[in-house]
C-alpha cells in the first residue's frame, strides 16, 4: 500500500522537475536572444514564428496519408511566417520600403501553386491555414522586430510586454486557484473564472506601473497603465483563442517542444494577439 501511495507523488515530483528545467532553459534562451544584439534578437523571434506556425498548421490541418507531403506543407507554413520578422529586419537595416502587398501576393501565389503537386484532398483548408498563419503569427513577430528597432535597438520594450504577459498569466492563475468561482467563458475554457481574469488584470496593471522604471523605459504613467490594460485584456482573449483551436483539434497542447509546458504556441498565444494592439497604441501616442 505505501508503495502505491508513493508512485503518484514520485510522478508529480518528476513532472515538476521537468517543468522547472524547461522553464529555466526557456528564460535563459529568451534573455540571450533579447539582449545578445540585433542578430540574436532576430533569430529568436524568427524561430518563434517558424515553430508556432508549424504547430498552428498541425492543429488545423488533419494529417495526410502522404506524411512527406504533409511535412512539406508544414515547413512552408513555418518559413512563410518566419519571413515576416526577417523582412522587417531587412527593411530597417537597408532603409528600403517594405512592399507588403507584393509579399502577401507572393505568399498566396506560392501556396496555391504548390497545391498543383498535391495528391491529397483538402486544398482549401491547407491554403487557408498557411495564409492565416502568416497573418496570425508571422506579422505579429514582424511587429516585435519593428518595436525593438523603432529608435535604435532597444529590446527593453519587448521584454516589458513579455513580463506583463507573464504577470497577467501568474495573477490569473493564483487568484483563480484561490478565489475563482464564477465561470468567465465556459464554452471556450471551463476553468477560467472572472475572479482569475480580473486578478490577472490587476497584476498586469501593477507590473505596468513599476516595470518601466526598472527597465529604464521613459514612459508616462498614463501610457504604462493603458499598456497594462491592453495586455491584460487582449492577452486573456488570446489565451482563449488558442484554447478554441486546441479544442477543435482535440489536443491538450499545441506541441511538445517544451516538456511540461507544451509547444511554442502554448507559451506565446497571448503575446501573439497582444502585439498588434500594443504597437498600434504606442504608434498612436508617438512612442514608436
Amino acid at each position: 500500500m505505501p508503495d502505491n501511495m508513493t508512485e503518484p507523488q514520485n510522478d508529480k515530483k518528476k513532472t515538476l522537475m521537468v517543468r522547472a528545467r524547461t522553464a529555466v532553459f526557456f528564460v535563459v534562451v529568451m534573455l540571450l536572444g533579447l539582449f545578445g544584439g540585433p542578430w540574436t534578437f532576430l533569430t529568436l523571434f524568427t524561430g518563434i514564428a517558424y515553430g508556432a506556425a508549424h504547430e498552428f498548421y498541425a492543429l488545423l490541418v488533419p494529417r495526410l496519408q502522404n506524411l512527406a507531403e504533409y511535412r512539406i506543407y508544414q515547413i512552408i507554413a513555418g518559413l512563410l511566417a518566419a519571413a515576416c520578422p526577417v523582412g522587417v529586419f531587412l527593411h530597417i537595416s537597408t532603409g528600403q520600403e517594405l512592399p507588403w502587398p507584393i509579399f502577401i501576393g507572393l505568399v498566396v501565389g506560392v501556396v496555391l501553386i504548390a497545391q498543383l503537386w498535391s495528391v491529397s484532398a483538402g486544398v482549401f483548408n491547407r491554403v487557408a491555414t498557411i495564409v492565416l498563419g502568416v497573418f496570425y503569427i508571422g506579422l505579429p513577430m514582424g511587429l516585435v522586430v519593428y518595436m525593438a528597432h523603432a529608435h535604435g535597438f532597444n529590446p527593453g520594450i519587448v521584454l516589458m510586454i513579455l513580463l506583463l504577459t507573464w504577470a497577467n498569466d501568474t495573477g490569473a492563475y493564483l487568484v483563480g486557484m484561490t478565489t475563482g468561482r464564477t465561470p468567465f467563458w465556459p464554452r471556450h475554457s471551463p476553468k477560467k473564472t472572472w475572479e482569475g481574469t480580473l486578478g490577472g488584470l490587476m497584476f498586469c496593471l501593477g507590473a505596468a506601473y513599476f516595470l518601466p522604471g526598472w527597465l529604464q523605459l521613459d514612459l508616462p504613467v498614463f501610457i504604462r497603465l493603458v499598456l497594462g490594460l491592453i495586455v491584460g485584456v487582449t492577452g486573456s482573449l488570446g489565451d482563449l483563442t488558442e484554447s478554441l483551436l486546441k479544442r477543435q483539434a482535440g489536443v491538450k497542447d499545441s506541441g511538445t517542444l517544451m516538456p511540461g509546458h507544451g509547444g511554442l504556441l502554448d507559451r506565446f498565444d497571448a503575446f501573439i494577439i497582444e502585439i498588434p494592439f500594443v504597437v498600434a497604441f504606442l504608434y498612436a501616442v508617438g512612442v514608436l
